[in-house]
């Protein structure tokens, strides 16, 4: 088994240029300053450990400060703000993990910010948001996660899994159409239906909407991955439960309930975006840096969903994933 074990989804965001001070200087003259609107502590940890070993250790010459808690009501109408308060008290580096509307929000409050992105639920380059995957441009650089791939490659797995599926329910939201794309490609070669439901708004009417896959014929779930859904993970999971519905979806889910996942692994995503924040404590320009694809993926099965399910997961299946019981 991998050692990434619990971890959390996360969204995170921050803010901008130094006031006039070189680059060369940061860390000497005064700590550099870098903001996490929304993170939690394992990923804090993952992005802080790069740049340490490069010379710029958390507490001493670089300050690393998280403003926004995940778990906040309508966390993403927050980012704008804060980013604004963070450009007036000097902040040097945005890192942000999330998808366009995130990227747009703290745009809105640093538009000028180096912004080290880790990009999760949609494609940066077919939605204008940087020139290429080389050459971003600009004032942003990061790390490329692929979700519109992985939708398709958790179907895979979930039809793996269960050979039984035939009928879909993909629950997904108006900034994830591209990983439905994704999905629907995919679902030709598995001989798979899928029955689209479509989540509106903040405030989630998840029985209603999976009763209504239920009602369709779906025999089970993928859930697609946007930011504004995490903080109702757990809520996701016991639904499906609840409806006994086998279901697939990221590795963060997986750990919270849902019984298949497949995907980044997100600690080593941060630590590999970590390594563009040290970089541009050394003085590289954002824009100059590309745009990393995520390298390092997981396959999760969560025993203990399939045992409240009833289910008995394929030994090949099991030999090749992570295992929660």
């Amino acid at each position: 088994m991998h050692h990434a074990a619990r971890r959390k989804l996360l969204i995170a965001a921050g803010a901008v240029l130094a006031p006039p001070l070189a680059w060369a200087q940061l860390g000497k003259e005064r700590p550099a300053r870098i903001v996490i609107l929304h993170s939690a502590a394992v990923f804090r940890a993952a992005l802080v450990k790069r740049p340490a070993e490069l010379g710029y250790v958390d507490g001493k010459n670089v300050q690393v400060d998280v403003q926004i808690d995940t778990q906040m009501p309508d966390p993403l109408a927050r980012v704008p703000a804060a980013a604004a308060e963070a450009v007036r008290r000097g902040v040097d580096i945005i890192v942000a993990g999330g998808g366009e509307a995130l990227v747009n929000a703290v745009r809105a409050g640093a538009p000028t910010t180096p912004l080290v992105m880790i990009f999760i639920d949609f494609d940066p380059v077919a939605s204008g948001v940087v020139k290429s995957l080389a050459r971003p441009g600009g004032n942003m650089t990061g790390v490329y996660s692929q979700n519109i791939i992985l939708a398709g490659k958790r179907l895979e797995l979930l039809k793996e899994a269960i050979p039984a599926t035939r009928r879909v329910a993909v629950l997904f939201e108006a900034a994830t159409r591209g990983q439905l794309e994704g999905a629907q490609q995919a679902a030709g070669a598995a001989k798979l239906i899928l029955l689209p439901q479509e989540m509106r708004g903040s405030a989630y009417d998840l029985r209603s909407t999976l009763r209504e896959a239920v009602k369709q014929g779906a025999d089970s779930v993928l859930v697609l991955s946007w930011a504004e859904l995490y903080p109702h993970r757990a809520d996701v999971a016991r639904a499906l439960i609840e409806l006994r519905l086998p279901s697939a979806g990221n590795t963060v889910f997986a750990r919270s309930g849902l019984l298949l996942g497949y995907g980044s692994n997100f600690e080593a995503m941060w630590a590999q975006a970590a390594s563009h924040v040290a970089r541009i404590l050394r003085g590289q320009k954002a824009g100059e840096l590309p745009i990393e694809q995520v390298d390092s993926f997981e396959r999760i099965v969560n025993l203990a969903t399939a045992r409240e399910l009833g289910i008995a997961i394929p030994d090949a299946v099991q030999r090749t994933a992570d295992l929660i019981r």
